[in-house]
């Protein structure tokens, strides 16, 4: 075979591997479609459209969305939810939602796309598992190891109370950050007002109590 022609299927190859595939305006990704990056199977469900898919042999981007995995074993992820606006920041809102399964072994899930040097509140299988704070360049990484299927999701933090529990439960709040204290107030409320109008307590002493209670009401919630 001609040199020259050899070296052309050899830069054809290099340029594969080290240039990302970018598919088209619009693209639009069914359940049953399957992408396959490094021993990774990913599918989205539902189905939805993306502007841009990019992909090389170690990362995939959907829009505006980083998926960087590394595992041990192949691993089949399938998002679940993505948030239309990646740098939404309502709090709690749900940025992303994923069901990974894999058979063994230690997986590193670098995810892009997020505000930079920010705080996200990390779920597994809709209990609060850490509060992330994402890179210069807006990547938030986790672990896993213990395997079987689970579904992990992200969602933004702005401080106040952290949701005992993430998409997908039935309970949103978390009730001894929230629930208890306010039931702690209305109990010691009624305390003092029946102090007060029995003559037991005088205002300025009841003022102090209130601030005491107040202080203490926002700190209990406030801290997270």
């Amino acid at each position: 075979m001609n040199t020259a022609i050899i070296s052309l299927i050899m830069m054809s190859v290099v340029f594969s591997i080290l240039i990302p595939t970018t598919l088209g305006t619009q693209v639009t990704l069914y359940p049953d479609t399957v992408i396959h990056v490094g021993n990774e199977n990913y599918t989205i469900n539902p189905t939805r459209s993306f502007n841009y898919i990019t992909m090389t042999p170690v990362w995939l981007r959907l829009d505006t969305l980083d998926m960087n995995i590394t595992s041990a074993s192949p691993i089949n992820i399938t998002i679940t939810y993505m948030n239309s606006n990646m740098h939404d920041t309502t709090h709690a809102a749900t940025m992303l939602s994923l069901t990974a399964s894999a058979t063994s072994g230690l997986t590193t899930f670098t995810i892009g796309g997020f505000l930079p040097n920010d705080k996200y509140y990390l779920y597994k299988d809709s209990t609060y598992q850490s509060t992330i704070t994402t890179t210069a360049t807006g990547e938030l990484v986790f672990t896993n190891d213990v395997w079987s299927t689970h579904t992990f999701s992200i969602l933004y933090h702005t401080g106040g109370y952290i949701p005992a529990t993430g998409p997908g439960s039935t309970t949103t709040n978390n009730i001894v950050q929230v629930i208890l204290p306010i039931m702690l107030v209305v109990v010691l409320l009624i305390y003092l007002l029946v102090m007060f109008y029995t003559g037991m307590l005088d205002v300025k002493t009841m003022i102090i109590w209130l601030a005491i209670m107040i202080i203490g009401i926002i700190t209990i919630i406030g801290i997270t």
